[in-house]
């Protein structure tokens, strides 16, 4: 998971680095670990210095567990997204 957890943090920092101000930026993966999920995102808000905030990911009444400070992210379990489950955060770069 640690290589995969360094490709993931890399993906997501040039994805970011990538939006103008305003941007947004789904990450959104196929798996229910924390450390692929949570701790990537929580990763990019620290290096981001301020510039990224998490915004509320709406899963328009599919159920899913809420993830993060006031439950911003969401993870769908594999029986609900007949997948090994899904993870959703939506990421904004301030302006």
């Amino acid at each position: 998971a640690a290589d995969l957890t360094s490709v993931q943090r890399a993906l997501l920092a040039s994805g970011f680095r990538a939006l103008s101000p305003g941007g947004l930026l789904l990450y959104i993966t196929c798996s229910t670990d924390p450390v692929q999920n949570e701790c990537v995102v929580q990763w990019l808000l620290e290096q981001a210095g301020g510039s990224a905030e998490l915004e509320f990911v709406n899963t328009a009444g599919v159920p899913a567990k809420r993830l993060g400070v006031n439950g911003t992210m969401a993870q769908l379990s594999p029986e609900v997204s007949q997948t090994s489950g899904l993870f959703l955060a939506r990421v904004r770069k301030r302006s």
